[in-house]
């Protein structure tokens, strides 16, 4: 109970990290997925050439997309990119916190999308880094150290506070080409 806590703690700090490339890459090829589109993109991360900074749910997703949204928001977007699809026929990848218990999952995704569960807890970066976090200044640490070098506090791994799922909906036909030992397959 005191870790889960602790994540939560993270995720109202901040609930949009970058997704690493090796990750945004075996999705994508395990869904023979050629996004065009980052939707929740910035300048300083994003994986397709096009991407939104903001506003993205207000804006229609014509072409192919990837999505990593907020921790707080994947709800509006997985329910944007479900609808985009249908509406434009395009294809749409996912990378969300894996709650099946949720209203989203039941109503957008069960049944309705592609599933890939991502073994392990994948460790999520900020511009470019896998940083470490100090529970006492409530801060991220870009650093090799173990301690905090502000108050001296033992920096926390930072991995990903649920169990991770690609999800893949399908305006269009493509075939599924390579399989990835990282990700831990379960179909």
């Amino acid at each position: 109970m005191k870790k889960a806590l602790q994540h939560l703690e993270l995720i109202t700090v901040q609930d949009d990290y970058e997704t690493p490339k090796p990750i945004f890459k075996d999705g994508c090829n395990y869904f023979d997925h050629k996004p065009k589109l980052d939707v929740c993109g910035t300048k300083q991360h994003h994986k397709t050439a096009r991407y939104f900074t903001k506003d993205a749910l207000k804006k229609q997703w014509k072409v192919d997309f990837w999505c990593n949204p907020p921790y707080s928001e994947v709800a509006k977007f997985i329910e944007k990119g479900f609808n985009e699809c249908k509406k434009h026929h395009v294809n749409g990848l996912f990378l969300v916190y894996a709650k099946t218990d949720t209203q989203w999952f039941h109503k957008f995704v069960q049944h309705k999308a592609k599933i890939l569960f991502v073994k392990g807890r994948i460790k999520f970066w900020i511009n470019g880094k896998e940083p470490r976090w100090c529970k006492e200044c409530k801060k991220h640490r870009k650093t090799k150290s173990k301690n905090c070098s502000r108050c001296g506090e033992k920096l926390l791994n930072n991995p990903s506070p649920y169990p991770s799922m690609f999800v893949f909906f399908k305006g269009r036909k493509t075939k599924r080409k390579t399989r990835s030992k990282r990700l831990g397959i379960i179909d």
